[in-house]
């Protein structure tokens, strides 16, 4: 039996495959019984027999007798369906043979009685024997279908809607679907004595067909089930047949009652496969059961067959003990026990095992006599046969035992290095590496990258051999620092504006949460005072390094001035300055630095702009009346009043409003507006 499929007292398993092609060839059997009863009554070379004349059984066909309303054919048949169109009708084959085309029926009867095919050999038709609807008003259809061989058709012989026919001592095989079916409503009919060996299904009963009589048929080799019975079938008796060989013995769906045995001595059937002995010698085992249904006196032999010499050998099982790991390996030592059993050649009487041996190397032996343990890892063959009391020795067979105990080893390492501090300033990538000796090594961890920031982090690796063995190993010690320093600068801050030698002290910080400052540095030291010696934009940067290498910098700009006091008289800082065209006018006005000292030593420019309509115009340089005193616009120091000086003429101006910038050295302008009448 082949292995997945059930047999004895257990219940058959059902493979999903082949209740897949249940599905498939019911559908195409619809399919092709539809179509090509269209196709064939539509050929004029079919061939239709009927009373009272015989229809187209003549010569060279065949010879009709009126008196039994009997065809016997002449010849053999090719690409034709015969008819049978009357009630009683009896088809003689003679020996020949009807061949079809692949499609189509081979003969085909609808709604008559009585009908007798015998004798005939049907190949290569969807359905060799169609019979359709044969009983109508619940009347008997009373055919005969005797001494048959239908081969290399989709369906053997097909019975629907027709009751108390017999299908008797037919040969139906090698048809790639259906040997014998009996479909909806296919009601007392008997089956007796057929040789079935088909594609799929041997006999097969649909639904609703019921109180039919399986009988002393020999039901072999069939690819799927050796009988199969679907919805609503019920009170089927099906005894004295021979199940031998099939894929699936048996297999009843039908939710109903059918009888698989009669009371002793009758029984039931045989079934290849048993496996129970028949310990008390009655000529039953143990009951067989199966999806559906249960055979409860399945004979020894099969039926009909008598006993037959001891010629087979014993057959010996070796069963594996141990820690199973993965892929059929070990990883514990491997107990092996064998089993040796003998049924020998007298059904049911069975044989003795005089020894069991075993090896390592298929040519030494040694007695079997308790069970042996394998420790060697690595691969190890053992060899087992057995020999029985009739001196029948068994081939010899190998059982592989695969040991692995040793764990994989394994490494991990950071792909790059840290800084000299022990810290890493970006992702790091673990990288693990194993291998393994005996099975192989199956899986190890991919590269983990560590993203998070932290100290003494770590991350862990595991590899695991094919025997299911695993190891692992922990990299430890990572330090990650991705983060920059934090700088704060209170001291100066961006565009301040500090008094030429005003006292100003830097007040800066440098932070790192994570790996700590490694270094931090100021333009001057925070608590030192910057640079204010000098007027000007400054500019104040701050560069901090954590342990991790990460750096940040932060720079900003300040401006130092004079201390400006305004202009002096004649003009007015208010710009209520009124002076006639043409007036030469002096332009006064003191420096001094946060303490209060002169500044002597400024650069200042003059320059004007007309003022209309409260827009200022396009701007000129101021003229000097004294211009080898006051050469261009520059102002002049004067020591004596500690001021600066720059008389402006105004001979070549207009009269309005003018708006005075003075231009300072320090980078800051200085307005004021006057009138010129």
């Amino acid at each position: 039996m082949t292995a997945g499929f059930g047999s004895g007292k257990n219940s058959t398993v059902i493979c999903p495959s082949v209740k897949k092609l249940v599905i498939f060839f019911t559908t195409l059997f619809l399919f092709l019984l539809s179509s090509s009863f269209g196709v064939v009554k539509a050929q004029l070379v079919d061939i239709h027999i009927s009373d009272p004349s015989g229809g187209d059984c003549h010569d060279p066909i065949g010879t009709w007798n009126v008196t039994e309303h009997k065809c016997t054919l002449s010849m053999p048949l090719s690409g034709v369906t015969i008819y049978i169109e009357s009630d009683g009708i009896i088809l003689d084959g003679n020996g020949n043979t009807l061949t079809g085309t692949g499609s189509g029926f081979g003969i085909f009867f609808d709604g008559k009685t009585g009908v007798t095919i015998k004798n005939l050999k049907v190949k290569n038709f969807a359905s060799g024997i169609t019979v359709y609807n044969s009983s109508n008003n619940n009347l008997p259809s009373n055919h005969n279908i005797l001494d048959n061989s239908l081969s290399e058709n989709q369906i053997g012989i097909y019975l629907s809607n027709s009751n108390s026919s017999t299908l008797k001592n037919n040969t139906v095989s090698n048809n790639s679907g259906w040997g014998i079916a009996l479909a909806s409503n296919a009601n007392n009919n008997t089956v007796m004595g057929n040789t079935i060996s088909n594609g799929l299904y041997g006999v097969y009963i649909l639904d609703f067909s019921n109180n039919n009589l399986i009988i002393n048929n020999t039901v072999s080799n069939n690819s799927g089930y050796g009988i199969y019975l679907t919805n609503h079938s019920n009170s089927n008796q099906i005894y004295n047949n021979n199940f031998i060989g099939n894929y699936i013995q048996a297999y009843d769906i039908s939710s109903a009652v059918n009888v698989y045995n009669l009371a002793a001595p009758t029984g039931g059937n045989y079934w290849s496969n048993w496996t129970s002995p028949d310990s008390n010698n009655d000529g039953f085992v143990d009951p067989f059961n199966f999806s559906g249904g249960t055979d409860y006196l399945p004979h020894v032999c099969p039926i009909g067959s008598g006993s037959t010499p001891d010629t087979t050998p014993p057959v010996t099982t070796a069963n594996l003990s141990g820690t199973l790991g993965n892929n059929g390996w070990y990883i514990s030592n491997v107990v092996v026990t064998l089993n040796a059993t003998d049924t020998g050649g007298t059904c049911g009487g069975g044989g003795t095992v005089s020894s069991t041996e075993y090896g390592f190397d298929g040519a030494s032996w040694n007695t079997y006599t308790a069970p042996v343990t394998v420790s060697n890892e690595g691969s190890t063959t053992i060899y087992y046969r057995s020999t029985d009391s009739a001196g029948n020795v068994e081939l010899a067979k190998t059982q592989p035992v695969k040991i692995d105990k040793t764990f994989p080893t394994i490494t991990g390492v950071a792909t790059t290095s840290p800084n000299a501090n022990g810290w890493y300033k970006n992702d790091v990538t673990i990288h693990f590496t194993a291998s393994d000796s005996v099975s192989g090594l199956d899986t190890l961890t991919s590269d983990v990258i560590l993203s998070t920031e932290g100290t003494n982090q770590s991350v862990s690796g595991t590899a695991t051999d094919k025997a299911g063995n695993s190891a692992s190993v922990s990299v430890s010690g990572i330090n990650i620092d991705k983060t920059s320093p934090k700088i704060t600068l209170n001291t100066p801050t961006e565009g301040a504006a500090y008094l030429l030698n005003q006292s100003v002290f830097a007040d800066w910080t440098a932070t790192d949460s994570v790996s700590g400052i490694a270094s931090a540095s100021g333009t001057v030291a925070s608590g030192q005072k910057i640079d204010t010696a000098s007027v000007g934009k400054k500019t104040f940067n701050v560069i901090a390094t954590d342990n991790a290498g990460n750096q940040n910098t932060q720079a900003l700009s300040y401006n130092v001035g004079y201390s400006y006091g305004g202009v002096l008289w004649p003009i007015r800082e208010n710009g209520s300055s009124v002076f006639g065209l043409g007036w030469i006018i002096p332009v006064r006005f003191r420096l001094k630095d946060s303490n209060g000292n002169n500044i002597s030593n400024a650069v200042a420019k003059l320059y004007l702009a007309k003022v209309t309509n409260g827009k200022v115009g396009t701007e000129i340089e101021a003229d000097s009346v004294l211009p080898r005193i006051f050469p261009g616009n520059t102002f002049i120091y004067d020591p004596r009043l500690r001021e600066y000086d720059f008389f402006m003429a105004t001979r070549q101006l207009s009269r309005g409003t003018w708006q005075l910038r003075i231009a300072l050295d320090d980078g800051t302008s200085k307005y004021v507006n006057i009138t010129l009448r």
